[in-house]
């Protein structure tokens, strides 16, 4: 009589000695995602940011990147981080966007001369209204909310920047003769006083400056707000010019420095084109 063979167990696998391996949750990979996308970035700036430690820094934000919520929080986190890093900081933004809105919602209606918009006394006090009241002010509180200490002044303030009325010749397509335009209340700088701009970034404080002139008769003046960053980096010989996607020389050169604005959420365009320089 023959006797059958038990049946042997099958072989079990032995235990990794690394334990199982999980995969993690898609909300925990998208944060370790961003986690590593904010140290590869933040490894690849440390080196600028140690380079700029204590100089003082003026970043140009523009009106159309305001328009987006996620980019002005970015924006402003990126401010924070720069001054906790031992930069200073200096803002100056535009409102071009906002102050055609409201211009629109008050039904004043813009004239043009040669192509180029003419600025009257109503348009000014809007213009002021905008950018040194509504805009300034929201940069501010979102630089706060950050866990900055933004202050907001405008060119008006402390006698920062003089300015004188901006003229521009303008050649007749039809008769070919050329005319000297008035473009109202714009102007462009003549001299600048950065007293109230070293005091503040000697302190905590980040200032946001509105793109506001005082003319010599006391006019209120709308300056360019790239025109009036570069006026303030070259008064106060600050090392480095940055426009929201590249950083420049205050120097003769004001050649890029580096190709993109350091932002920890790996965002780069802030739709602000480069200021160029001849």
């Amino acid at each position: 009589m023959s006797k059958t063979k038990p049946k042997s167990a099958p072989a079990r696998s032995k235990p990794s000695a690394t334990g199982p391996k999980l995969k993690p949750s898609p909300g925990v990979a998208e944060v370790l995602s961003t986690v590593h996308a904010k140290a590869k970035i933040l490894s690849e700036a440390l080196p600028y940011m140690q380079r700029y430690d204590r100089k003082t820094v003026v970043v140009k934000f523009g009106g159309h990147a305001m328009g987006d919520a996620e980019l002005a929080a970015n924006f402003a986190r990126d401010i924070v981080l720069l001054k906790q890093a031992g930069v200073n900081p200096v803002v100056v933004h535009g409102g071009g966007p906002q102050i055609g809105s409201l211009l629109e919602r008050l039904n004043i209606r813009s004239e043009f001369k040669g192509g180029l918009r003419v600025t009257d006394r109503e348009t000014v006090d809007v213009v002021e209204m905008v950018l040194a009241g509504s805009v300034n002010k929201e940069i501010v509180t979102a630089i706060n909310a950050q866990g900055g200490k933004a202050v907001g002044i405008s060119g008006k303030d402390a006698n920062l920047m003089r300015a004188r009325k901006i003229e521009r010749m303008w050649k007749d397509p039809d008769s070919n003769i050329e005319e000297i335009l008035d473009l109202g209340f714009v102007g462009e700088p003549i001299a600048v006083d950065p007293h109230i701009i070293d005091v503040i970034v000697q302190s905590d404080l980040i200032p946001v400056v509105a793109p506001i002139g005082l003319s010599p008769n006391g006019e209120t003046l709308n300056i360019n707000a790239d025109t009036f960053a570069a006026a303030l980096a070259t008064a106060m010989k600050a090392k480095r010019k940055k426009n929201s996607g590249s950083i420049y020389e205050a120097s003769a050169t004001r050649k890029p420095v580096i190709s993109r604005l350091i932002n920890a959420t790996g965002k780069r365009n802030f739709h602000a084109k480069p200021i160029s320089w001849s």
